[in-house]
């Protein structure tokens, strides 16, 4: 059957509650923004179809894609695929809400439409749901590859040092759930969620509120935080997922573009009640956004809004580099050439 289309390491856990799986597993929907992705999105869907887990929709919401896209989510045979077309929005947040809106299941999983969902994950991700049912989201670990040579580094969380210290209560094999204020205290320190790898009660997505459309780059970052401040989530230690680096990603635009999105996530955090060391963290994150738009300023010899947001930077918290890059703002762009040749740009 043709997908259907509509328009618009082992360990012994702490003893923890008993439960009891539904006789009925539940319905998971995998919600997978697309856009210009026909060279890819056929391995991505191959990836989600093979999972064992027996109860799943998959929804391939189309931004407006001008390639293949559309031919290649056809050639699928599968009952599991819904294909959604709208008009392009910009970004994945538009049709990541729309595929959260049309999800049937009681769980919705994300994952981007160049990425490779690994064998066990959904399942893995329902069980540890279906045990502890208060939780915001689950998510696990991934690799990234690189799609001209396939070869990938360690694992994505394998640097993420705050997060491995942050206390996590075992309940499952391979399986953790990090209490709501830490979990929020170490995002704030670093955003150790991959997209892909993360799968969420829908109702706990309509709690939160959807996808921030104003923002590109950092909107599932800002989503993640919105649901650590309000539940508990659970950490899946596997590697779920296989992440596709492109150059032509939202990644590869450059701090210039990303950080003033960064910077509007943080500044949202301040607008709530927060604990004094985690405020003060939230403000030495925004003192190093601040310090890096000011140094993508100063490279393009762009001294006026360099200083502006240096200055910025030291208002949030007193961040020596921005002391040193404020100083070199005075000396003017002739020095900034000479810095560039001494390091050979």
């Amino acid at each position: 059957m043709e997908p259907s289309t509509v328009t618009i390491s082992a360990h012994k856990p702490q003893d923890s509650a008993p439960y009891l799986k539904s006789c009925e597993p539940a319905l998971v929907s995998v919600v997978i923004p697309a856009y210009n992705c026909g060279n890819y999105i056929a391995e991505t869907l191959e990836s989600v179809i093979q999972q064992d887990y027996p109860k799943l929709e998959v929804l391939v919401v189309d931004d407006g894609s001008t390639d293949h896209t559309k031919e290649v989510v056809a050639s699928v045979k599968s009952d599991r695929v819904r294909y959604v077309y709208q008009q392009n929005s910009g970004g994945p947040s538009g049709p990541r809400n729309t595929g959260v809106q049309q999800a049937r299941g009681k769980y919705v999983a994300f994952l981007d439409s160049d990425d490779i969902m690994l064998p066990g994950k959904i399942q893995r991700a329902v069980d540890l749901l279906d045990r502890e049912p208060h939780l915001g989201l689950v998510f696990a670990n991934f690799v990234k590859f690189d799609e001209s040579t396939g070869q990938h580094a360690g694992a994505f969380l394998d640097t993420y040092e705050y997060f491995k210290s942050a206390p996590k209560r075992l309940v499952g094999e391979s399986q953790y759930v990090i209490q709501a204020a830490a979990a929020y205290d170490a995002l704030i320190v670093e955003n150790y969620i991959g997209t892909s790898g993360v799968v969420a009660p829908k109702a706990v997505l309509a709690d939160v509120g959807p996808f921030d459309l104003r923002l590109r780059g950092p909107e599932d970052y800002d989503l993640w935080l919105r649901i650590a401040y309000a539940y508990d989530i659970g950490f899946i230690d596997m590697i779920g997922h296989r992440y596709r680096v492109r150059p032509d990603g939202i990644t590869g635009l450059g701090d210039a573009k990303l950080v003033p999105h960064s910077i509007q996530v943080m500044q949202k955090q301040l607008d709530r009640p927060l604990p004094s060391s985690t405020r003060r963290n939230v403000r030495k994150k925004l003192a190093m956004q601040f310090f890096a738009l000011g140094y993508c300023h100063q490279m393009a010899e762009e001294m006026k809004a360099a200083r502006q947001h240096y200055l910025l930077s030291l208002k949030e918290a007193n961040y020596w580099l921005s002391w040193k890059g404020l100083f070199m703002t005075f000396l003017g762009g002739g020095a900034i050439r000479r810095l560039k040749q001494l390091r050979g740009d």
